[in-house]
């Protein structure tokens, strides 16, 4: 009788140990996957990415660090030519946000538009040096600050997600200005994949081209590429608990948000680059969206430029590629 006492006493301590054992590490995955929606899209968090990237600039220089982080951003005297020929316009969001971008006009161009989209944590003012090449191509430049990010409101980053849906308010923007123009697309990491995943809705015939560097097959494969490179943590069930979280908190739904789905949509000829170097965008992702793409495609790798870092590494070859490219498919 004792015995059987004992051995109940001690299955039931086995089970309260596992039981608690259980909860904590629930309780922990809960946990680390809040941190990651908080730290990855929330803008207000006390400790975010846009936290992190500001202390790497602090720590190594503005121009040191940006250029680390997500590639060549501008001479000081390009960023001055931009922030001295642009002003600031604003559209509403089909949330309801207001957000802002920097518009160039070209008085002396052929009255088409460029519309320049920039990547994770940075802000319009980071994309002087591609602005100024299309504007000298002739094109008046819009470039968009991304919700929660810049002058642009929003608490929470997207991901090139919902900030599809605020690009076709920036397309029909350009369109408002000049119902002729030839439009093309053009962004960087985040940017890239706005403009991958804004092509694969319906969008007016207006727009004639899209370039993409460096983007994302998803921001599901995105995170959990980063989860693993970043924290050494798995994505099961960390980041199945976080998209629950960021559809709750952020409004979308992770799983959903895939540049590669998008891209089979796409009608408009694009051209994909990506540097061979990337490890913040694996460059496994290239060939994963080209593939993808059923439209008319090119191509290009700069061999050795890690992540956004194409066009600094060989400008020659890069913008040779774009400039041949936009010619191609505009008039």
């Amino acid at each position: 009788m004792k015995k059987d006492k004992v051995k109940r006493t001690k299955k039931e301590k086995a089970l309260i140990a596992a039981s608690v054992f259980l909860a904590v590490t629930v309780l922990l995955t809960v946990v680390i996957s809040d941190f990651l929606v908080s730290f990855a899209l929330d803008s207000e968090s006390s400790f975010n990415m846009n936290t992190v990237m500001s202390l790497v600039l602090q720590q190594n220089g503005e121009e040191g660090g940006t250029m680390a982080y997500s590639g060549f951003t501008g001479t000081e005297e390009e960023k001055q030519w931009f922030m001295d020929n642009s002003e600031d316009i604003y559209v509403t969001s089909e949330d309801g946000l207001r957000l802002h971008a920097y518009h160039i006009k070209n008085e002396n161009g052929n009255g088409n538009y460029a519309l320049v989209f920039h990547g994770y944590t940075m802000h319009a003012g980071h994309m002087a040096y591609s602005s100024k090449h299309f504007y000298e191509l002739g094109y008046n430049i819009i470039v968009p600050d991304a919700r929660a990010h810049g002058e642009s409101e929003g608490r929470y980053i997207g991901m090139g997600w919902p900030e599809r849906r605020d690009a076709l308010c920036w397309i029909n923007q350009a369109i408002e200005f000049s119902p002729d123009a030839q439009i093309i697309l053009y962004g960087i990491s985040m940017g890239a994949s706005t403009v991958m995943n804004v092509s694969g809705e319906e969008i007016p015939a207006n727009v004639k081209a899209a370039i993409e560097d460096c983007g994302y097959t998803s921001v599901w494969n995105e995170f959990k590429s980063q989860l693993n490179s970043m924290f050494r943590l798995p994505s099961f069930p960390i980041l199945n608990i976080a998209a629950v979280l960021a559809k709750f908190r952020a409004g979308y739904d992770l799983t959903a948000a895939s540049s590669e789905e998008q891209i089979k949509n796409c009608k408009i000829p694009t051209l994909f680059i990506h540097g061979s170097d990337d490890v913040f965008v694996p460059f496994e992702m290239h060939d994963v969206l080209y593939n993808a793409a059923v439209c008319e495609k090119e191509k290009l790798v700069i061999d050795g430029a890690g992540h956004a870092m194409s066009s600094a590494v060989n400008p020659d070859l890069y913008w040779s590629a774009v400039d041949d490219f936009i010619e191609k498919h505009t008039d």
